[in-house]
């Protein structure tokens, strides 16, 4: 019983990477996104931040960052899934193992009752 408890605490924290890996993810599509339609603006574009004006090579540089960005994303968020369905099977099969090992004892004690 208590391998299970330890393995679904494992699962809830990979479960919050995932999540933590598909809100990246999100914030990331959204950036190339807005990088796609400043590249297809045509005339100067202009950073709010700074105040500079931003070249389309600063642009194409940006984007290609950006889908590098996204196949990481995509690869942690395949190995955490693998992870947390290999946690979940542990989990569930130890559980099943400690309530069969809790019904043979509550058996074993009432056949030990019943014979003596």
């Amino acid at each position: 019983m208590f391998i299970s408890i330890v393995y679904g605490v494992l699962r809830l924290e990979v479960d919050l990477s995932i999540k933590s890996i598909t809100l990246h993810q999100t914030h990331n599509t959204e950036q190339l996104n807005a990088t796609n339609k400043l590249i297809n603006i045509d005339g100067p574009k202009v950073d709010l931040n700074s105040g500079k004006e931003i070249t389309h090579d600063e642009l194409s540089v940006n984007k290609v960052a950006l889908i590098s960005r996204d196949e990481v994303f995509n690869n942690q968020f395949k190995l955490k899934g693998n992870d947390s369905q290999r946690y979940f099977k542990i989990r569930n099969y130890t559980l099943l193992i400690g309530f069969l090992l809790i019904v043979v004892s509550k058996l074993i004690g009432v056949l030990l009752i019943t014979f003596k």
